[in-house]
């Protein structure tokens, strides 16, 4: 049992911890190539802001190196890349300096958490009733094109369908907005009028993640329905009377 249970989980494990190294290392790299340097692009967001004198410059310029770690050997800076994310310290952020990116992770978290249990528990609810529907009407010709669409669906990337529906329905057709959690001036309340500008600013995303997801889960159910089907016990229950209605609720659910 031990032996059985090492063979099945170490080699999952490790595999985990290889994901992890090269996806933090592959995450440490890739700002380095780019051509962007953070130091100098704080340095030119805040003296857009004000006038400063050279001295004043150099000296926010290595304080910021400091901040950054960027005056370091490549080398020392990617040992304390590592202990600042074992730590949970992520620097602060690029784009809304000096707020550490922690905070803009701990602020955008709940709303991203919301979008995307939402448009799971939809498309597995809406996966499930296709599914059941396909599997149980599978001579028919129109639940034909019910599977194709789904098999259509199934293997598109996520955000191949976010990038065609933004273009569609927030580009071409500006229906709902194209960034945002809800809308400039907005305070978040309970209220209706906060709640319609919340969903109005997720719809777009909640779809596109529902129309995927649509796809493996319809098709999935679609195979359970038809194997359970075609089982012995269900032939027994025909051939035994039992209706059809009773039969689906009993055993396939």
């Amino acid at each position: 049992m031990k032996k059985g249970f090492l063979n099945y989980f170490l080699p999952r494990i490790i595999q985990y911890f290889i994901v992890i190294f090269i996806g933090v290392t592959v995450a440490f790299i890739i700002p380095k190539l780019s051509p962007v340097d953070p130091v100098e692009s704080v340095l030119n967001k805040m003296s857009g802001y004000s006038v400063m004198n050279p001295e004043a410059v150099t000296e926010m310029r290595e304080t910021l190196q400091s901040m950054f770690g960027t005056e370091k050997k490549i080398f020392i800076q990617y040992v304390e890349f590592w202990g600042r994310i074992l730590k949970g310290d992520f620097g602060p952020s690029l784009t809304m300096f000096p707020v550490p990116v922690m905070d803009v992770i701990m602020t955008s978290l709940p709303w991203s958490m919301f979008l995307l249990l939402t448009a799971v528990f939809i498309a597995w609810l809406l996966g499930i009733i296709l599914g059941t529907i396909i599997g149980l009407n599978s001579q028919k010709i129109w639940t034909k094109f019910l599977e194709g669409f789904v098999t259509f669906l199934y293997p598109i990337p996520h955000y191949i369908v976010a990038l065609l529906l933004l273009f569609l329905f927030s580009y071409l057709f500006p229906i709902f907005p194209l960034t945002g959690t809800y809308g400039i001036g907005s305070t978040p309340q309970f209220s209706l009028s906060f709640l319609g500008e919340v969903v109005k600013h997720s719809f777009l995303p909640a779809l596109s993640i529902v129309l995927v997801s649509l796809g493996w889960r319809a098709l999935s159910q679609k195979s359970l329905v038809s194997n359970l089907l075609s089982s012995d016990f269900m032939r027994y229950a025909k051939i035994g009377g039992v209706p059809k209605q009773t039969r689906f609720f009993l055993f396939d659910f």
